[in-house]
């Protein structure tokens, strides 16, 4: 820089709890220096959008911060895709204070890893499913749209979720990738935007580190890896081709506590109609579902189908895992 650092137009005097030099982001030169970098980088560069770093150290105050960098962005492209990282405290205020589309739901991770690791996590317990419910609609923490949660099970924030879950020491390695599992039904299932950290889906374990930590490629040729990928690519496309995942409809059927299973109901005007379960608990249970309307569901996890006439269905859930029915006719 030009100037030395407590002179800068650009910089904070406050600093950052990370040792970092800090921007400014309430002063006319750090906000015409955003607006520059955004609109060089969405104009000449044609990107989507951006996703921003710590935003509970810029915040927002309808001019400022975020109320401005977000404002800049939509100048330059209208439709520019703006993701909030913001990890503390009710999550979903940048979204609706701001032009921002989505932030990291930061308590569905909390959440969903206590029951995969079936004890207490960051203040979660185990069996809760009334905060499983909660993450798992667009509005338990506060979102107006199923579009606005950025869900994830791990991030550069995070342990990895089989190390999360091999915290238990009741759970091995064939355990936590089966517990991987069961998150990614969860995952791609709830409403809101799944998000993947890379390495996820085929079960890279590597412990939270500011060193380097190369991805173990390896793992993709092992069995548990093969397993675990093809599972992720499974439910990526049932996401992405059945419309019941991306609409704001959303109903549970069944919620037990004492079996720790979970089943819910969602669709779409356009016919599609889906019918998930989950089981947290690490034995297999029998539970009986009032699916929405009588025909064939077909099972997808599995490769069954489903006959139903009036009256709930008697259906076995395996352990530490799910499943999806897709309405046929």
């Amino acid at each position: 820089m030009l100037y030395p650092y407590d002179q800068n137009p650009y910089m904070s005097t406050d600093g950052n709890p990370y040792g970092f030099p800090d921007l400014n982001h309430w002063n006319d030169a750090t906000k015409r220096l955003i607006a520059d970098i955004q609109s060089y980088w969405l104009t000449e560069y044609h990107i989507d959008g951006f996703r921003y770093d710590y935003v509970e150290g810029i915040e927002w105050d309808g001019v400022n911060g975020m109320s401005f960098i977000t404002w800049s962005a939509r100048q330059a492209k209208p439709y520019a895709y703006l993701i909030a990282e913001h990890i503390v405290g009710d999550t979903a205020a940048v979204v609706r204070e701001t032009e921002a589309d989505a932030s990291w739901h930061w308590q569905f991770a909390k959440v969903i890893g206590a029951q995969l690791s079936e004890g207490e996590y960051q203040g979660n317990e185990y069996g809760d499913l009334a905060a499983v419910e909660r993450v798992l609609i667009f509005d338990g923490d506060g979102y107006t749209d199923n579009a606005q949660p950025i869900n994830y099970l791990e991030s550069h924030d995070e342990e990895r979720i089989t190390r999360i879950v091999m915290g238990n020491p009741t759970i091995g390695e064939a355990g936590a990738v089966r517990k991987s599992m069961l998150g990614a039904i969860t995952l791609f299932t709830a409403q809101g935007v799944p998000m993947l950290y890379s390495g996820q889906e085929f079960g890279a374990s590597s412990e939270k580190t500011i060193d380097a930590s190369k991805l173990p490629w390896e793992q993709m040729e092992s069995d548990a890896g093969k397993a675990l990928y093809q599972h992720y690519a499974t439910l990526a496309y049932l996401r992405h081709t059945q419309a019941a995942f991306h609409t704001n409809n959303f109903q549970v059927l069944l919620a037990d506590s004492e079996k720790n299973v979970l089943v819910y109901h969602r669709w779409a005007d356009n016919g599609s109609v889906v019918v998930v379960a989950l089981n947290f608990s690490p034995t297999d249970q029998h539970v009986a579902i009032d699916f929405p309307h009588p025909g064939t569901w077909h099972e997808w996890l599995h490769d069954y189908d489903e006959h139903v006439s009036d009256g709930p269905v008697e259906v076995d859930i395996p352990d530490s895992f799910g499943k999806i029915w897709i309405f046929q006719s």
